[in-house]
């Protein structure tokens, strides 16, 4: 599974806009990003995966707010922040403050089925065959060659 931006918010005003269409206002101008998260290097990592210049990253202490002094010596240009980041900014917000959403992609999209197919196997008290493509489960008689 990875994270792909889905829209991002400016705080001040409230104006939403899909990611595509941010990337398009924005160009190739650099940006800044700042996280208070428990891998603040995996939101960093997902904004250069599509191809934001980041001129500065700001790590910040896991449930702990950004400090203004820290948000004033970024470099010009927008901010960008994880939502878990957001609730924590006190207003007036930094007009430079972008609010990134992120959607899940998984690699194997049919992964929640396979678990499904599982679940309703082992509440009905039979083992489940192994999904298409992955070996039998040793012991397991019910995917074994006959």
């Amino acid at each position: 599974m990875r994270l792909q931006p889905e829209s991002a918010t400016h705080l001040a005003s409230g104006r939403t806009l899909p990611w595509a269409d941010w990337r398009a206002e924005q160009g190739a101008a650099s940006c800044s990003a700042a996280a208070g998260i428990g891998r603040p290097e995996r939101f960093f990592a997902m904004l250069r995966a599509t191809s934001v210049v980041l001129s500065q990253t700001l790590r910040i202490p896991d449930h702990q707010a950004i400090p203004a002094d820290a948000l004033r010596a970024l470099p010009p240009g927008p901010v960008l922040i994880t939502p878990k980041d957001a609730v924590k900014c006190v207003r007036p917000h930094d007009p430079r403050l972008w609010v990134v959403r992120a959607t899940p992609v998984f690699s194997k999209p049919g992964w929640l089925d396979d678990l499904d197919r599982a679940l309703r196997a082992a509440a009905s008290g039979r083992t489940a065959p192994p999904p298409p493509g992955h070996p039998p489960v040793p012991g397991n008689r019910r995917n074994q060659p006959a």
